[in-house]
């Protein structure tokens, strides 16, 4: 990108880096043809010929270094696999920039936004539960999930920034002595299974996913 971008500025609108290459090569060779003219013809030139000849000169440097960069940052880019560089069009270098701009600040507003969110997050440890969020496009509940299912998805850049949703806790309700008794008494010795599947529910407050730090919710 940092390449293109030396480029863009030394390319007309409708050139190639090739054609943009072959007329800086022609504004250099001009000037090194009158200048040989006019030192075989062995005479002083007159005032107006010095003016002339300084103003060529002075676009005859411009056009060297131009084409000194453009060809620098143009080979940089050849040695890095883009065999088909010196036929690009400034418009194509535009089109890319422009979307690797775009892609830079998505990123940095969804890095901002999760900074943001971090901030007011706390950093105390909370007791660990499973999530559901309502879809911002289905309005439906969707879930459970565990924290770690969440923390993968929102450094993948989901449920952050512009992304965000509504989501709660759930955890099993606490039962009572009574409860707890029963259940061991009915529960089949050979069933290990300690999941919370048929569980009576307590649900949190609803809450913005921007809010929450996941990490603070791993046991």
């Amino acid at each position: 990108e940092e390449l293109y971008g030396k480029i863009v500025p030394l390319v007309s609108d409708t050139e190639s880096i090739a054609k943009a290459v072959r007329r800086y090569g022609n504004l250099i060779k001009a000037y090194q043809k009158s200048l040989k003219r006019s030192k075989a013809k062995g005479a002083m030139a007159t005032d107006m010929n010095e003016k002339e000849m300084e103003q060529q000169k002075e676009a005859a440097d411009l056009a060297k270094k131009s084409l000194d960069d453009l060809t620098g940052a143009a080979n940089a880019l050849l040695f890095r696999g883009d065999v088909d560089v010196y036929q690009r069009t400034r418009t194509q270098m535009l089109t890319y920039l422009n979307a690797e701009n775009q892609k830079a600040q998505a990123q940095s507003s969804s890095s901002a936004a999760a900074n943001e969110a971090s901030k007011k997050k706390p950093t105390t440890k909370l007791p660990p539960c499973k999530w559901e969020y309502r879809g911002n496009q289905d309005n439906q509940l969707h879930g459970p999930f565990t924290t770690d299912q969440m923390i993968s998805w929102t450094q993948g850049g989901y449920f952050i920034g512009a992304q965000a949703v509504q989501i709660r806790t759930l955890r099993p309700k606490p039962k009572s002595t009574q409860e707890d008794l029963m259940a061991d008494l009915m529960d089949d010795s050979d069933d290990d299974d300690d999941d919370d599947d048929g569980a009576e529910m307590d649900r949190g407050e609803w809450v913005s996913s921007n809010d929450v730090n996941f990490q603070a919710y791993l046991p």
